[in-house]
């Protein structure tokens, strides 16, 4: 034979056999990783079903003891009003002092023109934001007040009620 009809000899390396290896790494990924994986995990989960039992009861027991002694839904509901007016009013608040505060800027030449108080813009957030903090914290404090003196007033009602069936 000579050498034009012998067919040209590839170097035995990786990177020439591309097929090969990919087919290996495949073939021991399927057959070797994954079922050990699975074993690993059979005896992970073995192990850490007791305590995951224990850990659910308790976690289950503390949430029930929770919402029946401790009464967190009103305290959510009281917190949730709470914010909601305290939000509401700070926007009224930001809407008054903005009636009665003007920023200098080009749109009134500096406050030549204004009927308004003149301030900074930097003046301007700072009594903003005082003024809306004290008054939110106010409103927000006589809401939870309210909240619990209407809680209080129904908790009495309900033991008088039941103090009168006894009777």
């Amino acid at each position: 034979m000579s050498e034009s009809e012998r067919p040209p000899v590839k170097p035995n390396s990786l990177l020439t056999m591309p097929g090969i290896v990919k087919t290996a790494v495949l073939r021991f990924f399927i057959q070797v990783l994954i079922p050990i994986a699975k074993d690993i995990w059979h005896v992970i989960s073995a192990m850490l079903h007791p305590i995951i039992r224990v850990i659910s009861r308790n976690t289950t027991a503390s949430v029930l003891h929770l919402h029946y002694k401790k009464h967190w839904l009103l305290r959510f509901r009281t917190a949730i009003w709470g914010n909601a007016v305290g939000m509401a009013v700070a926007m009224i608040t930001a809407q008054l002092i903005t009636h009665f505060i003007e920023v200098r800027s080009l749109g009134n030449l500096w406050g030549l023109f204004s009927n308004r108080a003149v301030v900074s813009a930097e003046s301007f957030r700072i009594i903003s934001f005082i003024a809306e903090f004290f008054i939110t914290l106010v409103v927000f404090s006589m809401i939870e007040n309210f909240m619990d003196q209407r809680a209080l007033k129904k908790q009495v009602e309900t033991t008088h009620d039941d103090a009168s069936m006894d009777d």
